[in-house]
């Protein structure tokens, strides 16, 4: 699967715009506002961040026996977030 990825150049598309991110960064790193969006959910507001979170627990809960080792493991909760 990663092959096809990488012969369809998605990724040197990927690592040029992230390259475009950092020159601006690096040029006027003031210039940098972030992109949120608010959303309402049973009368509260939230950043789209929040809910992917939100959305990620859940699914990890569906099958938290199989997500617990490494909830368990310091070194695993890096690979987490």
């Amino acid at each position: 699967m990663l092959h096809l990825f990488l012969e369809r150049g998605a990724l040197e598309l990927i690592l040029r715009h992230m390259n475009s991110i950092i020159w601006v960064l690096q040029d006027n790193p003031d210039a940098y506002e972030p992109m949120v969006d608010i959303r309402l959910y049973k009368s509260q507001e939230y950043v789209d961040a929040e809910m992917w979170a939100y959305g990620y627990m859940r699914g990890v809960e569906l099958c938290r026996a199989q997500w617990q080792p490494l909830f368990d493991d310091p070194h695993g909760l890096i690979v987490l977030f």
